[in-house]
Protein backbone atom coordinates (compact mmCIF):
# COMPACT_ATOMS: atom_id res chain seq x y z
CA UNK A 1 0.00 0.00 0.00
CA UNK A 2 1.12 3.76 -0.33
CA UNK A 3 2.21 6.20 2.02
CA UNK A 4 -1.31 7.70 1.55
CA UNK A 5 -3.58 4.31 2.16
CA UNK A 6 -1.27 3.17 4.90
CA UNK A 7 -1.73 6.62 6.34
CA UNK A 8 -5.77 6.49 6.23
CA UNK A 9 -5.66 3.20 7.78
CA UNK A 10 -4.60 5.25 11.34
CA UNK A 11 -6.52 8.17 10.83
CA UNK A 12 -9.93 5.81 10.49
CA UNK A 13 -8.55 3.60 13.05
CA UNK A 14 -7.42 6.06 15.49
CA UNK A 15 -10.41 8.11 15.45
CA UNK A 16 -13.28 4.91 15.72
CA UNK A 17 -11.22 4.56 18.68
CA UNK A 18 -11.63 7.64 19.61
CA UNK A 19 -14.83 8.66 18.64
CA UNK A 20 -16.59 4.83 19.02
CA UNK A 21 -14.02 2.35 20.66
CA UNK A 22 -16.59 -0.20 21.43
CA UNK A 23 -16.59 -0.84 17.51
CA UNK A 24 -13.31 -2.53 17.86
CA UNK A 25 -13.46 -5.75 20.28
CA UNK A 26 -13.31 -9.34 20.66
CA UNK A 27 -15.83 -10.69 18.81
CA UNK A 28 -17.94 -14.39 19.31
CA UNK A 29 -19.54 -15.84 16.03
CA UNK A 30 -21.22 -19.25 16.41
CA UNK A 31 -19.89 -19.38 19.62
CA UNK A 32 -16.54 -19.66 18.80
CA UNK A 33 -14.07 -16.62 18.88
CA UNK A 34 -11.74 -15.42 16.80
CA UNK A 35 -8.39 -16.25 17.81
CA UNK A 36 -6.43 -13.15 16.14
CA UNK A 37 -8.82 -10.39 17.87
CA UNK A 38 -10.11 -6.63 18.14
CA UNK A 39 -12.84 -6.78 15.28
CA UNK A 40 -15.19 -4.75 13.82
CA UNK A 41 -18.47 -5.59 11.76
CA UNK A 42 -19.08 -4.66 8.10
CA UNK A 43 -22.52 -2.91 8.85
CA UNK A 44 -21.10 -1.03 12.05
CA UNK A 45 -18.18 0.54 9.27
CA UNK A 46 -20.74 1.35 7.29
CA UNK A 47 -23.30 3.22 9.58
CA UNK A 48 -20.02 5.34 11.08
CA UNK A 49 -18.61 6.48 8.18
CA UNK A 50 -21.88 7.63 6.96
CA UNK A 51 -22.23 9.60 10.67
CA UNK A 52 -18.79 11.56 10.07
CA UNK A 53 -19.02 13.48 6.76
CA UNK A 54 -21.77 14.48 4.08
CA UNK A 55 -19.14 13.57 1.55
CA UNK A 56 -20.37 10.24 2.00
CA UNK A 57 -23.70 9.87 -0.26
CA UNK A 58 -24.67 6.35 0.93
CA UNK A 59 -24.10 3.00 1.71
CA UNK A 60 -22.93 1.75 -1.69
CA UNK A 61 -20.26 4.54 -1.51
CA UNK A 62 -19.29 3.85 2.24
CA UNK A 63 -18.84 0.04 1.32
CA UNK A 64 -16.51 1.75 -1.90
CA UNK A 65 -14.42 3.34 0.25
CA UNK A 66 -13.98 0.76 2.88
CA UNK A 67 -13.27 -1.71 0.01
CA UNK A 68 -10.29 0.66 -1.23
CA UNK A 69 -8.34 -0.33 1.71
CA UNK A 70 -9.53 -4.00 1.78
CA UNK A 71 -8.04 -3.75 -1.17
CA UNK A 72 -4.34 -2.18 -0.27
CA UNK A 73 -4.54 -4.83 2.62
CA UNK A 74 -4.60 -2.24 5.64
CA UNK A 75 -8.06 -3.76 6.15
CA UNK A 76 -8.89 -7.50 6.22
CA UNK A 77 -11.63 -10.06 6.41
CA UNK A 78 -11.23 -12.52 8.73
CA UNK A 79 -11.76 -15.43 6.42
CA UNK A 80 -10.06 -13.19 3.67
CA UNK A 81 -12.72 -12.53 1.63
CA UNK A 82 -12.34 -10.01 -1.16
CA UNK A 83 -14.73 -8.04 -0.81
CA UNK A 84 -15.97 -5.70 1.52
CA UNK A 85 -19.68 -6.22 2.43
CA UNK A 86 -22.40 -4.19 4.40
CA UNK A 87 -22.99 -7.04 6.70
CA UNK A 88 -22.34 -8.76 10.36
CA UNK A 89 -18.92 -9.71 9.09
CA UNK A 90 -15.60 -9.38 10.55
CA UNK A 91 -12.64 -6.94 9.47
CA UNK A 92 -10.10 -6.18 11.29
CA UNK A 93 -6.93 -3.06 10.55
CA UNK A 94 -3.97 -3.86 9.97
CA UNK A 95 -2.26 -2.20 12.95
CA UNK A 96 -4.78 -4.66 14.78
CA UNK A 97 -3.47 -7.94 13.56
CA UNK A 98 -0.70 -8.64 15.83
CA UNK A 99 -2.17 -9.48 19.49
CA UNK A 100 -0.21 -7.28 21.25
CA UNK A 101 -1.35 -4.04 18.85
CA UNK A 102 -0.57 -0.82 20.58
CA UNK A 103 -3.66 1.14 21.14
CA UNK A 104 -3.11 5.25 19.85
CA UNK A 105 -1.78 7.89 22.50
CA UNK A 106 -4.22 10.90 23.36
CA UNK A 107 -1.80 12.83 20.35
CA UNK A 108 -2.40 9.66 17.96
CA UNK A 109 -6.16 10.72 18.55
CA UNK A 110 -5.93 14.05 18.25
CA UNK A 111 -3.94 13.98 15.17
CA UNK A 112 -6.19 11.55 13.44
CA UNK A 113 -9.44 14.21 14.70
CA UNK A 114 -7.69 17.04 12.64
CA UNK A 115 -7.45 14.60 9.70
CA UNK A 116 -10.24 12.64 9.21
CA UNK A 117 -12.34 15.10 7.29
CA UNK A 118 -9.16 15.46 4.70
CA UNK A 119 -9.12 11.44 4.70
CA UNK A 120 -12.81 10.78 4.29
CA UNK A 121 -12.77 13.45 1.09
CA UNK A 122 -9.94 11.08 -0.11
CA UNK A 123 -11.20 8.02 0.23
CA UNK A 124 -14.88 9.50 -1.04
CA UNK A 125 -12.99 10.42 -4.23
CA UNK A 126 -11.41 6.57 -4.82
CA UNK A 127 -14.33 4.78 -3.08
CA UNK A 128 -16.61 4.59 -6.30
CA UNK A 129 -13.63 2.94 -8.44
CA UNK A 130 -13.22 0.63 -5.69
CA UNK A 131 -17.26 -0.42 -5.51
CA UNK A 132 -17.04 -0.47 -9.70
CA UNK A 133 -14.18 -3.07 -9.10
CA UNK A 134 -16.07 -4.98 -6.56
CA UNK A 135 -19.40 -5.33 -8.35
CA UNK A 136 -17.31 -6.28 -11.54
CA UNK A 137 -15.07 -9.48 -9.75
CA UNK A 138 -18.74 -10.77 -9.22
CA UNK A 139 -19.62 -13.67 -11.34
CA UNK A 140 -22.14 -12.11 -14.00
CA UNK A 141 -24.84 -14.45 -12.83
CA UNK A 142 -24.98 -13.13 -9.21
CA UNK A 143 -25.04 -9.79 -9.99
CA UNK A 144 -27.93 -7.90 -8.84
CA UNK A 145 -30.27 -5.05 -10.28
CA UNK A 146 -28.62 -2.03 -8.66
CA UNK A 147 -25.01 -3.85 -9.71
CA UNK A 148 -26.38 -3.63 -13.60
CA UNK A 149 -27.37 -0.42 -13.31
CA UNK A 150 -24.03 0.88 -11.66
CA UNK A 151 -21.98 -0.74 -14.79
CA UNK A 152 -24.58 0.42 -17.10
CA UNK A 153 -24.17 4.50 -16.14
CA UNK A 154 -20.24 3.38 -16.05
CA UNK A 155 -20.76 2.43 -19.82
CA UNK A 156 -22.58 5.16 -20.94
CA UNK A 157 -18.81 7.24 -20.68
CA UNK A 158 -16.92 4.85 -22.19
CA UNK A 159 -15.71 6.43 -25.39
CA UNK A 160 -15.17 3.06 -27.41
CA UNK A 161 -18.68 2.24 -26.51
CA UNK A 162 -20.07 5.36 -27.63
CA UNK A 163 -21.22 4.32 -31.03
CA UNK A 164 -23.53 1.16 -29.71
CA UNK A 165 -27.55 1.43 -28.90
CA UNK A 166 -28.38 1.60 -25.16
CA UNK A 167 -29.87 -2.26 -25.49
CA UNK A 168 -26.50 -3.45 -26.48
CA UNK A 169 -24.84 -1.44 -23.41
CA UNK A 170 -27.31 -3.00 -21.07
CA UNK A 171 -27.02 -6.25 -22.08
CA UNK A 172 -22.94 -5.95 -22.46
CA UNK A 173 -23.52 -4.74 -18.37
CA UNK A 174 -24.26 -8.79 -17.65
CA UNK A 175 -21.04 -10.46 -19.12
CA UNK A 176 -18.25 -7.83 -18.76
CA UNK A 177 -15.87 -9.52 -16.75
CA UNK A 178 -12.79 -7.05 -14.82
CA UNK A 179 -9.38 -8.26 -15.21
CA UNK A 180 -6.33 -6.34 -14.02
CA UNK A 181 -2.12 -6.97 -14.78
CA UNK A 182 0.29 -5.82 -12.51
CA UNK A 183 3.85 -5.59 -14.27
CA UNK A 184 4.51 -3.29 -17.34
CA UNK A 185 5.83 -5.44 -19.87
CA UNK A 186 3.06 -7.79 -19.66
CA UNK A 187 1.77 -9.74 -22.97
CA UNK A 188 -1.95 -10.11 -23.12
CA UNK A 189 -2.09 -11.47 -26.14
CA UNK A 190 0.20 -12.49 -29.05
CA UNK A 191 -0.25 -12.14 -32.65
CA UNK A 192 -0.91 -14.96 -34.56
CA UNK A 193 -3.15 -16.54 -31.52
CA UNK A 194 -7.33 -17.20 -31.49
CA UNK A 195 -9.20 -14.50 -30.69
CA UNK A 196 -11.19 -15.33 -27.78
CA UNK A 197 -11.93 -12.20 -25.96
CA UNK A 198 -12.69 -8.50 -26.54
CA UNK A 199 -11.00 -5.60 -24.02
CA UNK A 200 -11.94 -2.17 -22.89
CA UNK A 201 -9.14 -0.25 -21.48
CA UNK A 202 -10.49 1.00 -17.81
CA UNK A 203 -7.14 2.13 -16.21
CA UNK A 204 -3.48 2.21 -17.71
CA UNK A 205 -2.59 1.79 -21.19
CA UNK A 206 -1.35 -0.97 -24.03
CA UNK A 207 1.13 -0.88 -26.76
CA UNK A 208 -0.08 -2.43 -30.25
CA UNK A 209 3.01 -4.76 -31.57
CA UNK A 210 2.88 -5.98 -34.74
CA UNK A 211 6.21 -8.65 -35.82
CA UNK A 212 8.56 -6.48 -38.15
CA UNK A 213 7.09 -3.40 -37.23
CA UNK A 214 7.38 -3.14 -33.09
CA UNK A 215 5.00 -0.95 -31.41
CA UNK A 216 2.77 0.13 -34.38
CA UNK A 217 0.45 2.51 -31.19
CA UNK A 218 -0.77 3.15 -27.98
CA UNK A 219 -4.08 2.94 -26.29
CA UNK A 220 -5.25 4.69 -23.06
CA UNK A 221 -7.95 4.18 -20.93
CA UNK A 222 -11.46 4.43 -22.89
CA UNK A 223 -9.71 2.67 -26.38
CA UNK A 224 -10.79 -0.91 -27.04
CA UNK A 225 -8.64 -3.58 -29.10
CA UNK A 226 -9.42 -7.71 -29.98
CA UNK A 227 -12.76 -6.98 -31.16
CA UNK A 228 -11.81 -7.26 -35.17
CA UNK A 229 -10.36 -11.29 -34.36
CA UNK A 230 -13.64 -11.70 -33.02
CA UNK A 231 -16.06 -10.79 -35.69
CA UNK A 232 -13.74 -11.86 -38.32
CA UNK A 233 -13.27 -15.44 -36.44
CA UNK A 234 -9.59 -14.72 -37.37
CA UNK A 235 -6.43 -14.59 -35.28
CA UNK A 236 -5.11 -11.92 -33.64
CA UNK A 237 -3.27 -9.58 -36.06
CA UNK A 238 -0.86 -7.84 -33.51
CA UNK A 239 0.27 -8.38 -29.64
CA UNK A 240 -0.88 -6.36 -26.67
CA UNK A 241 1.82 -5.52 -24.27
CA UNK A 242 0.99 -3.26 -21.38
CA UNK A 243 2.86 0.18 -21.53
CA UNK A 244 2.39 0.92 -17.28
CA UNK A 245 2.01 -1.29 -13.93
CA UNK A 246 -1.45 -2.00 -12.56
CA UNK A 247 -3.75 -1.66 -15.93
CA UNK A 248 -7.36 -2.55 -15.37
CA UNK A 249 -9.45 -4.08 -18.44
CA UNK A 250 -13.32 -4.83 -19.22
CA UNK A 251 -13.12 -8.23 -21.22
CA UNK A 252 -16.04 -9.70 -23.25
CA UNK A 253 -15.39 -13.13 -24.00
CA UNK A 254 -16.26 -14.58 -27.65
CA UNK A 255 -19.65 -16.55 -26.44
CA UNK A 256 -21.25 -13.48 -24.98
CA UNK A 257 -20.18 -11.13 -27.55
CA UNK A 258 -21.17 -13.93 -30.41
CA UNK A 259 -24.47 -13.93 -28.45
CA UNK A 260 -25.27 -10.46 -28.28
CA UNK A 261 -24.46 -9.82 -31.54
CA UNK A 262 -26.77 -12.50 -32.48
CA UNK A 263 -29.90 -11.42 -29.60
CA UNK A 264 -29.42 -7.83 -31.23
CA UNK A 265 -29.60 -8.71 -34.95
CA UNK A 266 -32.75 -11.73 -34.30
CA UNK A 267 -34.68 -8.59 -32.46
CA UNK A 268 -34.21 -6.03 -35.22
CA UNK A 269 -36.41 -4.77 -37.94
CA UNK A 270 -35.29 -3.53 -41.28
CA UNK A 271 -37.55 -1.88 -43.70
CA UNK A 272 -36.10 -1.79 -46.94
CA UNK A 273 -36.90 0.13 -50.42
CA UNK A 274 -35.21 -0.58 -54.03
CA UNK A 275 -32.77 -3.14 -51.28
CA UNK A 276 -31.59 0.07 -49.17
CA UNK A 277 -32.78 0.44 -45.87
CA UNK A 278 -35.11 3.26 -44.91
CA UNK A 279 -36.46 1.86 -41.44
CA UNK A 280 -34.59 0.11 -38.25
CA UNK A 281 -36.41 -0.54 -35.74
CA UNK A 282 -35.31 -2.59 -32.14
CA UNK A 283 -38.31 -5.02 -30.94
CA UNK A 284 -38.25 -5.41 -27.26
CA UNK A 285 -40.95 -6.70 -24.93
CA UNK A 286 -43.21 -3.74 -23.48
CA UNK A 287 -45.36 -5.39 -20.20
CA UNK A 288 -49.20 -4.12 -20.15
CA UNK A 289 -50.12 -1.71 -17.40
CA UNK A 290 -53.77 -3.63 -17.18
CA UNK A 291 -53.85 -7.08 -15.61
CA UNK A 292 -56.15 -8.98 -17.62
CA UNK A 293 -54.22 -7.00 -21.23
CA UNK A 294 -51.36 -9.67 -21.76
CA UNK A 295 -47.73 -8.23 -23.13
CA UNK A 296 -47.02 -7.15 -26.20
CA UNK A 297 -44.03 -5.85 -28.30
CA UNK A 298 -42.91 -2.09 -29.06
CA UNK A 299 -40.75 -0.77 -31.77
CA UNK A 300 -37.88 1.82 -30.74
CA UNK A 301 -36.67 3.67 -33.59
CA UNK A 302 -32.83 2.90 -33.76
CA UNK A 303 -32.48 5.04 -37.63
CA UNK A 304 -33.68 5.97 -40.61
CA UNK A 305 -35.16 8.27 -43.23
CA UNK A 306 -36.95 11.15 -41.87
CA UNK A 307 -39.49 10.48 -43.55
CA UNK A 308 -40.39 7.01 -42.55
CA UNK A 309 -39.52 7.88 -38.77
CA UNK A 310 -42.26 10.24 -38.95
CA UNK A 311 -44.55 8.07 -40.55
CA UNK A 312 -43.94 5.22 -38.11
CA UNK A 313 -44.13 6.97 -35.37
CA UNK A 314 -47.50 8.88 -36.48
CA UNK A 315 -48.85 5.08 -37.38
CA UNK A 316 -48.27 4.10 -33.84
CA UNK A 317 -50.40 7.10 -32.48
CA UNK A 318 -52.78 6.27 -34.76
CA UNK A 319 -53.27 2.07 -33.79
CA UNK A 320 -52.39 2.46 -30.03
CA UNK A 321 -54.57 5.30 -28.57
CA UNK A 322 -53.68 4.14 -25.28
CA UNK A 323 -49.70 4.20 -25.67
CA UNK A 324 -48.25 7.97 -25.92
CA UNK A 325 -44.96 7.27 -27.53
CA UNK A 326 -42.72 10.20 -26.09
CA UNK A 327 -40.07 9.22 -29.30
CA UNK A 328 -42.17 11.37 -31.48
CA UNK A 329 -41.75 14.24 -29.09
CA UNK A 330 -38.44 13.80 -29.19
CA UNK A 331 -39.02 13.77 -33.23
CA UNK A 332 -40.98 17.12 -32.92
CA UNK A 333 -37.67 18.68 -30.71
CA UNK A 334 -35.00 17.21 -32.92
CA UNK A 335 -36.52 17.52 -36.42
CA UNK A 336 -34.18 20.67 -37.02
CA UNK A 337 -31.31 18.57 -37.53
CA UNK A 338 -32.58 16.64 -40.33
CA UNK A 339 -36.04 17.64 -41.48
CA UNK A 340 -36.38 21.26 -42.40
CA UNK A 341 -39.78 23.01 -41.13
CA UNK A 342 -41.05 23.15 -44.50
CA UNK A 343 -41.20 19.72 -44.66
CA UNK A 344 -42.32 18.53 -41.56
CA UNK A 345 -45.28 21.28 -40.99
CA UNK A 346 -47.51 19.50 -43.97
CA UNK A 347 -47.26 16.02 -42.28
CA UNK A 348 -48.13 17.82 -38.19
CA UNK A 349 -50.50 20.14 -39.27
CA UNK A 350 -53.15 18.10 -38.22
CA UNK A 351 -51.93 16.52 -35.09
CA UNK A 352 -49.79 19.59 -33.53
CA UNK A 353 -51.14 23.15 -34.23
CA UNK A 354 -48.79 25.81 -34.70
CA UNK A 355 -47.49 26.89 -31.60
CA UNK A 356 -46.45 30.70 -30.47
CA UNK A 357 -42.46 31.47 -30.42
CA UNK A 358 -40.75 32.45 -27.30
CA UNK A 359 -39.22 35.56 -27.31
CA UNK A 360 -36.29 36.06 -25.59
CA UNK A 361 -36.67 38.10 -22.27
CA UNK A 362 -34.25 40.91 -21.33
CA UNK A 363 -32.61 40.33 -17.65
CA UNK A 364 -31.22 43.53 -15.69
CA UNK A 365 -28.30 42.27 -13.93
CA UNK A 366 -28.22 43.46 -10.00
CA UNK A 367 -25.71 44.51 -7.94
CA UNK A 368 -26.20 43.35 -5.02
CA UNK A 369 -24.41 45.14 -1.65
CA UNK A 370 -22.51 42.00 0.14
CA UNK A 371 -21.76 43.49 3.51
CA UNK A 372 -25.60 44.57 4.31
CA UNK A 373 -27.27 41.04 3.51
CA UNK A 374 -26.98 37.70 5.15
CA UNK A 375 -25.15 35.13 3.09
CA UNK A 376 -28.22 32.85 2.88
CA UNK A 377 -30.91 36.42 1.68
CA UNK A 378 -27.31 36.63 -0.70
CA UNK A 379 -27.89 33.14 -2.04
CA UNK A 380 -31.93 33.02 -2.27
CA UNK A 381 -31.76 36.45 -4.64
CA UNK A 382 -28.88 34.69 -6.64
CA UNK A 383 -31.23 31.72 -6.95
CA UNK A 384 -34.22 33.45 -7.45
CA UNK A 385 -32.64 35.52 -10.34
CA UNK A 386 -31.05 32.61 -11.97
CA UNK A 387 -33.44 30.51 -12.13
CA UNK A 388 -35.52 33.31 -14.01
CA UNK A 389 -32.85 32.71 -16.41
CA UNK A 390 -32.96 29.23 -16.32
CA UNK A 391 -36.40 28.43 -16.77
CA UNK A 392 -36.44 30.66 -20.46
CA UNK A 393 -34.10 28.25 -21.94
CA UNK A 394 -35.81 25.95 -24.02
CA UNK A 395 -34.42 22.49 -25.08
CA UNK A 396 -34.68 23.90 -28.61
CA UNK A 397 -31.80 26.25 -27.89
CA UNK A 398 -29.56 23.46 -26.12
CA UNK A 399 -30.30 21.53 -29.37
CA UNK A 400 -29.18 24.39 -32.13
CA UNK A 401 -25.95 24.73 -29.48
CA UNK A 402 -25.02 20.92 -29.84
CA UNK A 403 -25.51 20.70 -33.43
CA UNK A 404 -24.20 24.58 -34.32
CA UNK A 405 -26.87 27.06 -34.35
CA UNK A 406 -25.42 28.81 -37.50
CA UNK A 407 -26.59 25.70 -39.35
CA UNK A 408 -29.96 26.31 -38.69
CA UNK A 409 -30.09 30.32 -38.48
CA UNK A 410 -32.19 30.30 -34.45
CA UNK A 411 -30.69 31.98 -31.94
CA UNK A 412 -29.98 31.02 -28.45
CA UNK A 413 -30.11 33.80 -26.50
CA UNK A 414 -31.53 32.04 -23.22
CA UNK A 415 -29.20 29.91 -23.43
CA UNK A 416 -26.00 32.14 -23.89
CA UNK A 417 -27.67 34.60 -21.44
CA UNK A 418 -27.99 31.92 -18.71
CA UNK A 419 -23.72 30.75 -19.92
CA UNK A 420 -23.05 34.22 -19.57
CA UNK A 421 -24.32 34.27 -15.99
CA UNK A 422 -22.25 31.84 -14.72
CA UNK A 423 -19.03 33.74 -16.05
CA UNK A 424 -20.11 36.86 -14.41
CA UNK A 425 -20.74 35.16 -10.77
CA UNK A 426 -17.06 33.70 -10.85
CA UNK A 427 -15.46 37.13 -11.96
CA UNK A 428 -17.34 38.89 -9.31
CA UNK A 429 -15.96 36.48 -6.55
CA UNK A 430 -12.54 36.63 -8.13
CA UNK A 431 -13.09 41.09 -8.55
CA UNK A 432 -14.03 41.26 -4.84
CA UNK A 433 -11.55 39.47 -3.74
CA UNK A 434 -8.46 41.03 -5.44
CA UNK A 435 -9.58 44.71 -5.17
CA UNK A 436 -9.81 44.18 -0.91
CA UNK A 437 -6.72 45.54 0.11
CA UNK A 438 -6.56 44.46 3.77
CA UNK A 439 -6.18 40.67 4.95
CA UNK A 440 -8.38 40.61 7.54
CA UNK A 441 -11.20 41.83 4.92
CA UNK A 442 -10.22 39.36 2.54
CA UNK A 443 -10.59 36.72 5.00
CA UNK A 444 -13.88 37.69 5.96
CA UNK A 445 -14.80 37.26 2.54
CA UNK A 446 -13.22 34.06 1.42
CA UNK A 447 -15.85 33.16 4.85
CA UNK A 448 -18.70 34.85 3.25
CA UNK A 449 -18.51 33.19 -0.05
CA UNK A 450 -18.18 29.25 0.89
CA UNK A 451 -21.13 30.25 3.02
CA UNK A 452 -22.88 31.71 0.12
CA UNK A 453 -21.77 28.57 -1.96
CA UNK A 454 -23.47 26.19 0.79
CA UNK A 455 -26.61 27.71 0.67
CA UNK A 456 -26.51 27.80 -3.58
CA UNK A 457 -26.25 24.58 -2.98
CA UNK A 458 -29.04 23.90 -0.15
CA UNK A 459 -31.48 25.73 -2.59
CA UNK A 460 -30.01 23.15 -5.24
CA UNK A 461 -28.56 26.17 -7.24
CA UNK A 462 -25.32 23.91 -8.92
CA UNK A 463 -24.69 26.50 -11.25
CA UNK A 464 -24.14 29.84 -9.05
CA UNK A 465 -22.65 27.14 -6.36
CA UNK A 466 -20.05 26.04 -8.94
CA UNK A 467 -19.06 29.75 -10.23
CA UNK A 468 -18.48 31.11 -6.92
CA UNK A 469 -16.16 28.06 -6.15
CA UNK A 470 -14.59 27.99 -9.62
CA UNK A 471 -13.63 32.02 -8.69
CA UNK A 472 -11.93 30.91 -5.72
CA UNK A 473 -9.86 28.69 -7.32
CA UNK A 474 -9.08 31.24 -9.97
CA UNK A 475 -5.00 31.45 -9.57
CA UNK A 476 -5.57 35.44 -8.78
CA UNK A 477 -7.17 34.21 -5.61
CA UNK A 478 -5.75 30.66 -5.08
CA UNK A 479 -2.14 32.47 -4.56
CA UNK A 480 -2.91 34.43 -1.33
CA UNK A 481 -1.27 32.20 0.88
CA UNK A 482 -1.51 34.78 3.64
CA UNK A 483 -4.68 35.28 3.49
CA UNK A 484 -5.66 31.44 3.07
CA UNK A 485 -4.00 30.86 6.28
CA UNK A 486 -5.86 32.88 7.74
CA UNK A 487 -9.21 30.63 7.06
CA UNK A 488 -10.53 28.94 9.95
CA UNK A 489 -9.75 25.30 9.80
CA UNK A 490 -13.60 24.53 9.45
CA UNK A 491 -13.81 27.13 6.32
CA UNK A 492 -10.80 24.84 4.51
CA UNK A 493 -12.45 21.84 5.36
CA UNK A 494 -15.87 23.26 3.85
CA UNK A 495 -14.20 24.62 0.90
CA UNK A 496 -12.28 21.40 0.35
CA UNK A 497 -15.38 19.29 0.22
CA UNK A 498 -16.51 21.59 -2.18
CA UNK A 499 -13.99 21.71 -4.27
CA UNK A 500 -13.52 17.82 -4.57
CA UNK A 501 -17.12 18.01 -6.32
CA UNK A 502 -15.01 19.44 -8.94
CA UNK A 503 -12.63 16.42 -9.43
CA UNK A 504 -13.44 15.58 -13.41
CA UNK A 505 -12.03 11.76 -12.62
CA UNK A 506 -14.26 8.97 -13.66
CA UNK A 507 -16.40 11.48 -15.26
CA UNK A 508 -17.33 13.57 -13.03
CA UNK A 509 -18.13 11.19 -11.29
CA UNK A 510 -18.70 13.43 -7.60
CA UNK A 511 -21.17 15.94 -8.99
CA UNK A 512 -23.26 13.08 -10.31
CA UNK A 513 -23.92 11.12 -7.25
CA UNK A 514 -24.43 14.55 -5.06
CA UNK A 515 -27.14 15.46 -8.08
CA UNK A 516 -28.14 11.70 -8.14
CA UNK A 517 -29.13 12.25 -4.38
CA UNK A 518 -31.46 15.66 -5.58
CA UNK A 519 -35.15 16.02 -5.74
CA UNK A 520 -36.16 18.45 -8.49
CA UNK A 521 -35.78 21.22 -9.29
CA UNK A 522 -32.90 21.53 -9.61
CA UNK A 523 -30.63 24.62 -11.72
CA UNK A 524 -27.88 22.36 -13.36
CA UNK A 525 -24.25 23.04 -13.87
CA UNK A 526 -24.62 24.24 -17.28
CA UNK A 527 -21.09 24.11 -18.67
CA UNK A 528 -20.97 20.23 -18.08
CA UNK A 529 -24.88 19.46 -18.91
CA UNK A 530 -23.52 21.11 -22.55
CA UNK A 531 -19.98 18.63 -22.20
CA UNK A 532 -22.37 15.96 -21.79
CA UNK A 533 -24.41 16.35 -25.07
CA UNK A 534 -21.28 17.93 -27.02
CA UNK A 535 -19.73 14.09 -25.82
CA UNK A 536 -22.51 12.19 -27.35
CA UNK A 537 -23.11 14.36 -30.56
CA UNK A 538 -19.24 13.93 -31.41
CA UNK A 539 -19.09 10.26 -30.24
CA UNK A 540 -21.75 9.71 -32.87
CA UNK A 541 -22.51 9.96 -35.97
CA UNK A 542 -26.35 11.86 -37.00
CA UNK A 543 -26.47 9.85 -40.30
CA UNK A 544 -25.18 6.12 -40.80
CA UNK A 545 -25.36 4.38 -43.98
CA UNK A 546 -27.50 7.69 -45.13
CA UNK A 547 -30.20 6.94 -42.64
CA UNK A 548 -31.16 9.54 -39.62
CA UNK A 549 -29.20 7.93 -36.20
CA UNK A 550 -32.51 8.36 -34.29
CA UNK A 551 -31.12 7.01 -30.92
CA UNK A 552 -28.83 9.66 -30.91
CA UNK A 553 -31.76 12.22 -31.24
CA UNK A 554 -32.96 10.47 -28.09
CA UNK A 555 -30.00 9.89 -26.09
CA UNK A 556 -29.19 13.78 -26.69
CA UNK A 557 -32.79 15.38 -26.01
CA UNK A 558 -33.04 12.93 -22.78
CA UNK A 559 -29.70 14.75 -21.38
CA UNK A 560 -31.80 18.34 -22.29
CA UNK A 561 -35.06 17.12 -20.80
CA UNK A 562 -32.72 16.57 -17.56
CA UNK A 563 -31.96 20.25 -17.54
CA UNK A 564 -35.13 21.76 -17.71
CA UNK A 565 -38.18 19.23 -17.07
CA UNK A 566 -38.52 20.74 -13.67
CA UNK A 567 -39.31 24.38 -15.31
CA UNK A 568 -41.26 25.32 -12.17
CA UNK A 569 -40.32 27.64 -9.09
CA UNK A 570 -40.41 26.77 -5.28
CA UNK A 571 -40.49 28.04 -1.93
CA UNK A 572 -37.65 28.89 -0.05
CA UNK A 573 -38.03 29.10 3.69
Amino acid sequence: PSEKILRAEKVLRNAILARAPHMIRDRKYHLKTYRCVQCCVGTELVDWLLQQSSCVHSRAHAVGMWQVLLEEGVLNHVDHELNFQDKYLFYRFLDDEEEDAVLPSDDDKREAEEELQETLLFLSQIGPDAHMRMILRKPPGQRTTEDLEIIYDELLHIKALSHLSNTVKRELAGVLIFESHAKAGTVLFNQGEEGTSWYIIQKGSVNVVIYGKGVVCTLHEGDDFGKLALVNDAPRAASIVLREDNCHFLRVDKEDFNRILRDVEANTVRLKEHDQDVLVLQKSLRPSSHGNIPAHFKYTVMSGSPEKILEHLLETMRLDIHFSDPALDDFVLMHCVFMPISQLCPALLAQYPSSGIIQPINHIYLSIYFELMSSKDLAFQMTQYDWELFSCVHEYELVYHTFGRQAYRRSTANLELFLKRFNQVQLWVVTEVCLCGTLSKRVQLLKKFIKIAAHCREFKNLNSFFAIIMGMCNPAVSRLSQTWEKLPSKFKKFYSEFESLLDPSRNHRAYRLTVAKMEPPIIPFMPLLIKDMTFTHEGNKTFVDGLVNFEKMVSILLLSVQCCCSNYYYSIH
